[in-house]
């Protein structure tokens, strides 16, 4: 009679009329970047809401491949209010990377960086992750 449609409905008025908040799942990506004489990467993440998100996973993508690194994003982790973390590997001069990240829960305010660095510690390029 009603549909499944009003149902959803239903369910969405009664999560604001109790004042929750609907639930959100975001990705955050950065590049392709490349960078001469490239060394290492790393992808950076912060919170900046005022609730927690849950990790949903991360990757960083080398010339289309899935590349092994280490974190302090696994899938799982809690980032509550200010909290960051971040993902990096040693990686092939010779190709362009990306970081993907993604998280859920009911804060849309996180923001991220990959960042590229070179031969020695500093880091070289900086690109937003969106």
């Amino acid at each position: 009679m009603f549909g499944s449609n009003t149902k959803w409905k239903i369910s969405m008025l009664a999560a604001l009329i109790a004042g929750a908040s609907p639930a959100y799942a975001g990705t955050l990506g950065g590049g392709s970047a490349y960078l001469n004489g490239q060394t290492g990467i790393s992808c950076r993440v912060v919170n900046l809401g005022t609730t927690s998100i849950t990790v949903t996973g991360q990757t960083i993508w080398e010339a289309g491949s899935v590349l092994p690194n280490t974190s302090t994003c696994a899938k799982g982790t809690v980032l509550g209010q200010g909290g960051d973390c971040d993902f990096f590997a040693t990686i092939s001069a010779a190709h362009s990377h990306s970081c993907q990240f993604s998280y859920s829960g009911t804060d849309k305010d996180v923001r991220g960086t990959l960042d590229l660095s070179g031969t020695g510690t500093t880091t070289d390029l900086i690109e937003e992750m969106r």
